[in-house]
């Protein structure tokens, strides 16, 4: 009997997994998917729906890139892509399409004062990607995924996507062919593409420019909103009951103290410290009350004030990623008078896994972040191993001793739990 071969074995899948997912939706009276620009958001699936659902996902893609074939996988038009969501979010294009109905190229030429050639060659390629329609010839109409566009923290999102994500991530070759060792915030493809190369990081950038600030944190801010990222997995990960009453924790690099928030309602009995610069404090939601919740303004390259030096536990969450790994030897050096034996340093961050253990999807959205961290100042995401080696290099006389990996069921990063032994 001949061998199933792959893509029709890619094809059972698709349909099992499809039927799964289609009945949860019909028996549940649930909208099914559609690129209409009327569709409801796709709802947060159970986990046997959403494991089907990342089934599709993951065969569906394996299966078009095996009949595209080799050459067209090589040479696709993924920059093209790229180009056109930052045209469309530089230009706030979708505010000039209404929410029903459609509108010329020649409006937006006329609106935008670009060349409407220009805009119908970048606005039909988002087009092909399932951004906008065009109903009639000439006109231009909202998808589902143009329609999030109008949303207020989407507009943010794009334009930090459009003035920084997009242009760094276009300069990490030019970055890496001048500055190869990919080791200084000022070296990185971020500070390349803003031209401050060897004189600012991009956060040193983002000080000088509020607007851009607003937009790069406002998108960070939303990031929590994403299922995987929520805050309720702060909560969920560490054993705050177990702490005694009146215990501080110091949220280091907390931004608008998100995390302490979302502890301090659920253990009012804990003191929290959030710890960052002026910049990121600006535009801070008031402490609610009945939270013990501090806001004090501090560089976390400078060794940490004597008012944490009884902290338990010192709280670190998507900070290491951003640094290269002798700047995060700082921030951890920095810590170390504050520290009494005992006390834990919680880190919550991505945890890569070896290449090709996880879902295709899945590792490609980790590799993108990886990236990512590259271009904004060759910092990097991190394998276990390179996780441990950091701590252990940060001391260089083991004090900083390994416990364990939390990772709350539906969180997409792990908390790596460290007590210092003094």
């Amino acid at each position: 009997m001949a061998t199933k071969s792959r893509i029709a074995e890619l094809s059972a899948i698709i349909s099992t997994n499809t039927a799964i997912l289609d009945d949860y939706l019909t028996s549940n009276n649930l909208p099914h998917p559609s690129f209409d620009a009327a569709t409801s958001p796709s709802p947060r699936y159970p986990p046997d729906a959403e494991a089907a659902r990342v089934a599709i996902e993951e065969a569906t893609a394996e299966l078009n890139e095996l009949v595209q074939g080799p050459g067209r996988l090589l040479m696709g038009s993924q920059p093209a892509i790229f180009a056109a969501k930052a045209f469309i979010s530089k230009f706030d294009i979708a505010s000039f399409v209404p929410a029903e109905g459609t509108v010329s190229y020649a409006s937006l030429a006329s609106k935008t004062r670009i060349n409407q050639g220009a805009i119908e060659a970048l606005l039909r390629h988002a087009i092909a990607h399932r951004i906008f329609i065009e109903p009639t010839y000439g006109h231009v109409a909202h998808s589902a995924a143009s329609k999030l566009l109008l949303n207020p923290q989407a507009v943010l999102a794009g334009k930090a996507f459009a003035d920084d994500f997009f242009p760094m991530t276009a300069s990490i070759v030019p970055a890496l062919a001048t500055y190869p060792h990919a080791d200084e915030p000022t070296q990185a493809a971020a500070a390349v593409a803003n031209g401050v190369a060897n004189q600012k990081s991009f956060y040193d950038m983002l000080a000088d420019h509020p607007e851009r600030s607003k937009h790069f944190h406002e998108t960070v801010a939303m990031a929590g909103t994403f299922p995987g990222l929520s805050w309720k997995y702060v909560v969920a990960g560490f054993d705050w009951i177990s702490l005694p009453p009146g215990s501080l924790c110091v949220d280091v690099g907390g931004g608008h103290g998100e995390a302490a928030f979302a502890v301090a309602k659920e253990f009012p009995h804990l003191k929290w410290v959030v710890q960052d610069t002026s910049k990121s404090f600006e535009n801070r939601p008031q402490v609610p009350d009945g939270m013990q919740v501090e806001f004090v303004e501090h560089d976390f390259f400078q060794p940490s004030p004597e008012t944490t030096n009884n902290a338990a536990v010192f709280f670190l969450r998507w900070i290491l990623h951003n640094w290269p790994d002798q700047y995060c030897h700082r921030i951890w050096r920095a810590l170390i008078p504050s520290l009494r034996t005992g006390t834990k340093i919680l880190v919550m961050e991505e945890l890569l896994p070896m290449p090709g253990s996880v879902p295709n999807a899945f590792e490609r959205g980790l590799r993108s972040m990886d990236v990512g961290m590259v271009a904004l100042g060759n910092g990097r995401e991190r394998d276990m191993e390179q996780w441990k080696r950091l701590f252990a290099e940060a001391d260089g006389e083991g004090r900083f001793n390994f416990d364990a990996v939390l990772k709350p069921e539906g969180s997409q990063l792990v908390i790596l739990q460290v007590t210092w032994k003094g």
